[in-house]
């Protein structure tokens, strides 16, 4: 039987029926929107991969053997220029072999081991995913997060419950709670199962899923029941008395979903080989492979609807016979119009001078040339290009062969390449043969010089991407700017608010009084739009007489006042003032001696203070001798307070009471500043305070404030100051004193 020729090689062209010469066929997976390349062949065995994509030459056939493209399965095709302008698509393009083969169904099970992920089947099921249909039963995904308790993270532990060495433990009898929020959404009325192990020493523990209870535990051992879920999201373990461990929890539905069916992006088929991108679960024959019969038909009808074209043409064949009767009765026709064709026939032989010599430029636009790294502007050798510059992108001049890799000499064409009287004379792309993806685009910007053999070109370097390698083949198109048009009479000045510039490169200003105040929205000029130079943060804005100037941000102790000549601002240090920092560690307390309170006033900033001692008071004392024999005790005369249940006012030394010496965040360390001042000898002390920090119930922040006094009238000036816990050490934390000359 006869069947429909299929045409013995392929040929593309362009949108106005040209050959698409140099232009680019792209082959594709079918169905992935053009996104995974996927291989043809250049022959009929499948052995030899052609390259991807495959080039057309001048004449629109793809440089390959014979011009025959082979495929295998189902492809999607992108046509597109040389230039990279798409030109056609067609997605599904399907190759079918026999009938045979199309009505050959096939299945086969797997088992999953929770890590495999490659699989191999017991039959050929080529590379097209869509083919298949597989199953893969996962059971039920556990919904706990750290069920295991590896880190102390995601539970809220109540009061007794820690997490360590992989468990979660009560202490002390306990019946509070450590529980989550499921990641996973429970559902209200949903049976969930919960399986958990606890070693137990007193009394039970008690699981609950959505605020729903399960059974109570009072024995050592591993525990698995169902529980409806109630309505809300915790998952909890609540200690009724409870002294023990909490370890392994496991949720999961506790009915699983069964086999699903696989999305084939899931999953890759390449002849027998089967992999997935995620391993399957943990089963036995939790994975069904699958190709119908009745999928597979598809060829079938593919192939009978080709017997039935050639059963068509056979009809074609017929009405051909009888078309000859009416090309006899033509030829008498055709006779008269023999004149008016040799009239035709000058025309043409006009027009083939004309079209032999644009294919000469299409061939040369496209023809071909090897990349050499030699950076010498000298001779680059027959069929060879070079860069003054071995970085693509830095590159100024080249120097090309005037004959290419297939011997045409096209030195006279290539030398119009700088005609252009434009300052950017055409443009030169640059595509490696075998991966257009690796460009260069440069300007032709200057004059090239011809020696005969080779010729330089002066270039200006605009885009690219890639890296070139000695000896790579590239197609190298060129396309010719226009020249430059007759320039016009200069712009002359506007209305009033015009902004325009004239022909001699001269910019003019917006006339005075153009825009106005009321022309500008408000708060439409933000800081964001005012630059004072080398800006920095503190920096100051000020107006010299002139303009709005900088000045830079002054150094520490400095203030801001105004020069001797009362012109403009500047940075002064205060006389006398220093800063002194001291900081703990395991120390008794923090002291700063020889103080100067008759000339001075004293500013203490204290932070990240940590106490030895859990509960023990932070606490001030003052002396007369350096704390040589004299503490006087300093009176918190008034204060209020937050979180604290009660505050006396007269407290002895404590400017916080009861810390907690863990100190750790979220929670507060102890910080805060104190002003002291005493202005007349054998008088008591004048000052104020705030202070802040977590108290060692664990409860709450204390925050505190208020006046300081002395609790009696030295016999002169204070000269020591110290701060210290009412036992124990500090553990660390800094104090930093600030001495203000009074002035």
């Amino acid at each position: 039987m006869a069947v429909l020729a299929v045409p013995p090689y392929l040929q593309f062209f362009d949108e106005d029926g040209n050959p698409l010469a140099g232009g680019f066929v792209y082959t594709y997976a079918a169905g992935t929107s053009f996104t995974v390349p996927k291989a043809t062949y250049t022959d009929a065995g499948g052995l030899t991969a052609a390259d991807n994509p495959v080039e057309l030459d001048a004449a629109g056939i793809p440089d390959v053997p014979n011009g025959s493209i082979w495929l295998i399965g189902s492809y999607g095709f992108k046509v597109t220029d040389s230039l990279g302008n798409i030109i056609k698509t067609t997605d599904n393009v399907t190759a079918f072999t026999t009938l045979a083969e199309a009505n050959d169904a096939y299945f086969q099970s797997f088992s999953g081991t929770g890590s495999q992920t490659a699989f191999t089947t017991s039959e050929d099921l080529g590379t097209e995913e869509k083919g298949l249909f597989i199953w893969v039963d996962s059971g039920t995904p556990n919904i706990t997060t750290n069920g295991t308790f590896a880190t102390d993270t995601d539970w809220t532990k109540g009061a007794g419950w820690t997490i360590g060495a992989g468990v979660a433990t009560a202490a002390g009898a306990i019946s509070t709670a450590i529980s989550q929020t499921s990641a996973v959404t429970l559902v209200q009325g949903v049976a969930y199962s919960v399986t958990y192990t606890i070693t137990r020493s007193a009394g039970g523990l008690i699981p609950s899923i959505g605020g729903q209870n399960g059974t109570e535990r009072t024995a050592t051992g591993t525990y698995q029941e169902v529980i409806v879920a109630g309505s809300t999201q915790a998952i909890a373990f609540t200690g009724n008395a409870f002294t023990g461990t909490l370890d392994t929890v496991i949720i999961t539905l506790a009915n699983g979903k069964g086999y699903e069916i696989q999305n084939p992006n899931t999953y890759t088929i390449n002849g027998t080989a089967l992999t997935f991108a995620t391993a399957p679960k943990t089963g036995t024959n939790n994975i069904y492979v699958s190709a119908p019969t009745l999928f597979l038909g598809a060829a079938s009808a593919a192939a009978a609807a080709a017997e039935a074209s050639a059963t068509a043409a056979l009809a074609s064949e017929v009405a051909a016979a009888a078309s000859e009767v009416a090309a006899e009765l033509a030829e008498t026709n055709a006779e008269t119009a023999e004149t008016n064709a040799e009239l035709a026939e000058t025309n043409a032989e006009t027009a083939a001078t004309t079209a032999t010599t644009q294919a000469a430029i299409a061939t040369a636009a496209f023809s071909k040339w090897n990349y050499s790294t030699d950076v010498n502007m000298a001779d680059p050798s027959t069929g060879n290009y070079r860069f003054n510059n071995s970085t693509i992108s830095l590159a100024t001049a080249m120097a090309i062969s005037a004959t290419n890799t297939d011997a045409a000499n096209l030195r006279l064409f290539i030398a119009t390449w700088d005609d252009s009287t434009n300052t950017l004379r055409g443009t030169i792309t640059l595509k490696k043969a075998s991966a257009p993806s690796t460009f260069a685009v440069f300007s032709v910007t200057g004059a090239l010089t011809d020696n005969t053999s080779w010729l330089q070109l002066t270039l200006t370097y605009v885009t690219g991407n890639g890296t070139f390698t000695n000896a790579d083949t590239f197609t190298i198109q060129f396309d010719r700017a226009g020249n430059v048009g007759a320039t016009g009479a200069p712009v002359a000045d506007g209305d009033k608010g015009d902004i325009t510039v004239s022909s001699s490169g001269t910019v003019w200003e917006i006339d005075a009084g153009a825009v106005g105040t009321t022309e500008l929205a408000a708060n439409s000029v933000t800081g964001a739009k005012i630059a004072m130079g080398s800006d920095v943060a503190g920096d100051i804005l000020y107006y010299n007489g002139t303009d709005y100037v900088r000045l830079p941000i002054g150094t520490a102790l400095q203030g801001l006042r105004t020069n001797a000549g009362a012109t403009a601002p500047e940075w002064a240090t205060a006389a006398g003032a220093t800063k002194t920092t001291t900081t703990a560690s395991a120390s008794a307390n923090i002291t700063f001696s020889s103080l100067d309170f008759q000339n001075n006033d004293y500013e203490f900033s204290f932070s990240n203070i940590v106490p030895a001692t859990d509960a023990a008071n932070f606490q001030i004392d003052l002396s007369e001798d350096n704390f040589s024999t004299s503490a006087d005790c300093v009176i918190i005369a008034t204060g209020a307070n937050a979180g604290v249940a009660t505050f006396i006012s007269g407290e002895n030394k404590n400017l916080l009471k009861g810390m907690d010496n863990a100190q750790t965040l979220p929670y507060l360390q102890i910080l805060g500043t104190v002003w002291l001042s005493q202005l007349v000898t054998g008088k008591g002390i004048a000052g104020s305070y705030n202070a802040q920090g977590r108290n060692s119930a664990n409860t709450g922040n204390v925050q505190m404030s208020g006046n300081i006094a002395s609790n009696a009238n030295p016999a002169t000036f204070y000269n020591a100051v110290r701060f210290l816990m009412s036992s124990g050490n500090l553990t660390s934390g800094s104090i930093t004193m600030i001495k203000k000359p009074r002035t």
